[in-house]
């Protein structure tokens, strides 16, 4: 059975926001071109079960290997971007208003279009979900996690504010959040621990990513030193 899980991404899309994709099977009458497309590959598909030979571990691995590589040169892309405000010991968060992950808080993103670079996409989205602008903000391509059974590549994207900015989108709701949250908690955090992982990854290289600010050290406001903790910040 896992051997064939692969080729649901032949005969299905991904559907996608915000760092998820939830899988839904293609009907040929919703979808003509891309069902045309399907039957092209087929023949694709065969040469890659002519490779399956035997139930040892290395030919299942050169099976799944052979249908990920014919899904890759379709792949789409998404991106996430981590906003640090101004002295780096708050995040910026959006909590989703629509499925999936209604209710749950990610980082800002949305879809890179067809022909479009990486970084330009990462602006614009940012400016469409936040107001934040390339003079508020610079952006490190941080990461990448592509997901072959999904047929999508997310890019992960990085930055510290340059000075307080007021932030705005209509999208979600956005908020400034403590570093001292467990982000890893899928009951309230969206993408399955992908944003602990991720924050906890940019910890490592937090000199590098600030110069100088240290990542995940909050610094005490006016109101904790006087015993008021406040957990996150909504605008």
């Amino acid at each position: 059975m896992w051997a064939a899980m692969p080729f649901l991404s032949f005969v299905g899309k991904p559907w996608f926001s915000s760092g998820s994709a939830t899988f839904k099977p293609l009907s040929p009458w919703q979808d003509i071109p891309a069902f045309a497309l399907v039957t092209l590959r087929l023949p694709l598909l065969f040469l890659c079960i002519k490779r399956y030979n035997g139930n040892d571990t290395a030919s299942k691995r050169d099976f799944r290997s052979c249908l990920w590589r014919q899904n890759a040169g379709n792949m789409k892309k998404y991106n996430v971007i981590a906003v640090f405000n101004e002295t780096a010991d708050r995040i910026l968060m959006c909590r989703r208003r629509k499925d999936p992950y209604k209710g749950l808080s990610n980082f800002v993103g949305g879809k890179v279009e067809k022909g479009e670079n990486g970084l330009n996409a990462a602006y614009r989205e940012l400016w469409e979900e936040t107001s934040i602008t390339r003079e508020d903000i610079s952006l490190t391509h941080f990461s990448d996690f592509t997901y072959y059974l999904f047929g999508y590549c997310l890019e992960v994207y990085v930055g510290k504010l340059n000075k307080e900015v007021k932030v705005f989108g209509e999208e979600n709701e956005l908020y400034w959040s403590s570093l001292e949250e467990d982000f890893f908690d899928m009951t309230r955090y969206a993408g399955e621990g992908s944003v602990g992982h991720i924050l906890e990854e940019m910890k490592l290289v937090r000199e590098e990513l600030f110069r100088g600010n240290v990542l995940g050290e909050t610094q005490k406001s006016d109101g904790e030193k006087d015993g008021v903790n406040d957990e996150s910040e909504n605008l």
